[in-house]
Parts: structure tokens; sequence; C-alpha cells
């Protein structure tokens, strides 16, 4: 469909989502594949703000919290600081995330890896 609908595509990418322990075997795959000469960096991953702990939005991921915290965005800044501390290549902080401009807080963080044989 993409081939059809999407007229420049720019550099191969794939997208997934996983779960924290499918994270660390992706990750020990992508080094595996490197190493063989699969792969050739630099590859870039990132992450989206499917993680409970990178979004505040009271209609979904942080609806009808047990200590009525709903709408504090206390946890996407946190984890925004977290990941700039610990050296994503690219760090964000942003709003809407599917429930439109306002409702929610989202951050997300991208890594650019290189690797060397």
């Amino acid at each position: 469909m993409a081939q059809k609908k999407v007229k420049f595509q720019g550099l191969p990418s794939r997208i997934c989502w996983l779960g924290y322990g499918q994270r660390a075997k992706f990750g020990l795959a992508l080094n595996a594949m490197v190493k063989s000469g699969e792969l050739s960096a630099p590859i870039i991953i990132g992450r989206d703000h499917l993680d409970c702990g990178s979004v505040a939005s009271p209609n979904r991921e942080t609806e009808s919290m047990k200590d009525g915290s709903d709408a504090v965005a206390d946890w996407p800044i946190l984890n925004a600081l977290l990941n700039t501390a610990s050296g994503a290549s690219w760090v964000s902080f942003h709003h809407g995330g599917g429930v439109g401009m306002g409702y929610s807080l989202h951050s997300g963080q991208v890594i650019g890896c290189r690797w060397y044989r």
C-alpha cells in the first residue's frame, strides 16, 4: 500500500511496537545483525508515546487513576528529562496524541546508533 500511496519514502524504514522485554531482545538482535554485516550504521531507533510513563491523557491512558491524578503531567515531563539525561539523541515533549490538541501530554525519544565491528 505504501508504494502506491507514498511517492517518496526516503531512507528504508520499518516500524514495530515492542514491550520492555521485547525491546531488550530486539536490541540484541540488532547488535548481532550489525556484527554479521546484515545491517550497517547509522541506525535510528525511536520510541513513540506508547510507554505509560510518557503519557498524561485523562481521556485515555491515565483515565480513572485511583489517586485522582488523571490530568497531572508529572510523568511525561520526568520521562522527557530522564531520556535527556540518559543520552537520547532527540527528545520531544508534545500534546495531542490522537485525543485532540490540549487534551494530553506526551514525551518521545529517538536514539541514533553507531556500531563498529
